[in-house]
C-alpha cells in the first residue's frame, strides 16, 4: 500500500469513529475538506491542501512547503539582480519557450535552466538562465531542465 493510500485509508476510519459520514472512496479534496471541518480550518481549493490537512487531521506532521527565506534573501541579492538584467538585454524580454511578451500582457522571468537547488554553483552563471513568462516558468519548475534557448533560436531563423 502506498503512503497516499494508507493515509487515506486512516483518516477514513479516524473519521467515520469520530462520527462523520464519509462516501465509500471520497475524492481527495472531499476528503481534506471533511479533515478541515472536524480540525476547523478553511477547506481546501487543491490536492496539494486537501492532502496536507488529511496529514495533519491523522497527526503527522507535514513539511511546510513555502519558499525558504534564503531563496528570497537570494532574489534580494544586488548580484542576482544584476546577472538577471544581463540575461534580459542578452536574450530580449521574450519567452524562450512560447514567445510570450510583456506586450501580450505577459510578466516576464528570468528562470535558472539547471535549477539553483541542485547546482547552486550556477546560480549566478548567464549562461544558466533564459526569460520565460510566469506562465511558463511556473509550469517548468525546479524539476524540469529544459533548455528552451535553442527552441526559440530555430524558430527565429
Amino acid at each position: 500500500m502506498s503512503k497516499r493510500s494508507e493515509i487515506r485509508t486512516k483518516a477514513i476510519r479516524k473519521l467515520r469513529e469520530a462520527g462523520v459520514r464519509v462516501s465509500r472512496c471520497p475524492g481527495t479534496i472531499g476528503l481534506g475538506g471533511k479533515c478541515a471541518d472536524v480540525l476547523g480550518l478553511a477547506r481546501p481549493h487543491t490536492k496539494a491542501q486537501a492532502r496536507r490537512i488529511t496529514a495533519q487531521y491523522i497527526g503527522l506532521t507535514v513539511a511546510n512547503t513555502k519558499r525558504p527565506e534564503a531563496s528570497d534573501a537570494f532574489l534580494g541579492t544586488f548580484e542576482w539582480r544584476k546577472v538577471r538584467m544581463q540575461a534580459l538585454k542578452k536574450y530580449g524580454a521574450r519567452c524562450q519557450c512560447c514567445g510570450a511578451t510583456p506586450a501580450d500582457g505577459m510578466r516576464m522571468n528570468v528562470d535558472h535552466i539547471k535549477p539553483r537547488k541542485t547546482h547552486p554553483e550556477l546560480a549566478l552563471s548567464v549562461d544558466n538562465l533564459q526569460v520565460l513568462c510566469e506562465v511558463c516558468n511556473h509550469g517548468k519548475g525546479n524539476w524540469d531542465s529544459t533548455d528552451w534557448r535553442a527552441k526559440l533560436a530555430l524558430v527565429a531563423s
